[in-house]
């Protein structure tokens, strides 16, 4: 599986990098469009353990709370496990390939197919869990089944390593930070 690509492109001008970042993001979007449920669901489940390892958890909410000045390291560790741990229930059986769902009184059948690149920017409140979450969401229907994300954080959050920490972690190669720690 591809590594994670943080740097941007040295001298080049923000469209080009826009573009060459959705350009990256469609070529993974290729290559997770050929997964079946079954590796989909392994792709959520280590996005959710990138977060909810107990070691990988605390060091991300020291990071975040180091880094950023806000909340305090218990309350970021309980923060990151409900809320991964809420997704992942939350989307537990989902369908995200091929048939998900079929109406024959009404001739419909709904096919998941990904359709466009997401950007989502990781908030500084919340550096360490919001990446694996928006991994976990663009794997999953219904609004977003296998749409690649370009990650970024936030301009007030200094310090990338908690994003890039929990973007490599399960390393899926939709998901791009723009920026080296």
């Amino acid at each position: 599986m591809a590594s994670v690509t943080n740097a941007p492109i040295a001298g080049a001008s923000t469209a080009s990098v826009v573009a060459a970042l959705i350009a990256r993001a469609r070529a993974a979007q290729r290559v997770y469009g050929e997964y079946d449920q079954s590796r989909l669901d392994e792709t959520v489940a280590a996005a959710g353990w990138a977060i909810i390892e107990p070691g990988r958890n605390r060091t991300l909410a020291e990071v975040a709370v180091r880094d950023t000045g806000l909340g305090n390291v218990a309350d970021k560790i309980v923060k990151n496990h409900r809320k991964t741990l809420g997704l992942l229930r939350d989307l537990k059986g989902a369908r995200s390939t091929g048939v998900i769902a079929e109406y024959p009184e009404r001739g419909i059948v709904e096919i998941a197919k990904p359709a466009g690149v997401v950007a989502a920017i990781v908030p500084s409140t919340n550096p360490g869990a919001t990446p694996a979450n928006n991994i976990i969401s663009a794997a999953t229907p219904p609004s977003s089944g296998r749409r690649p994300r370009v990650i970024r954080r936030a301009p007030s959050c200094s310090n990338t390593s908690m994003t890039n920490s929990a973007a490599s972690a399960c390393r899926p190669t939709w998901c791009r930070c723009c920026r080296p720690p």
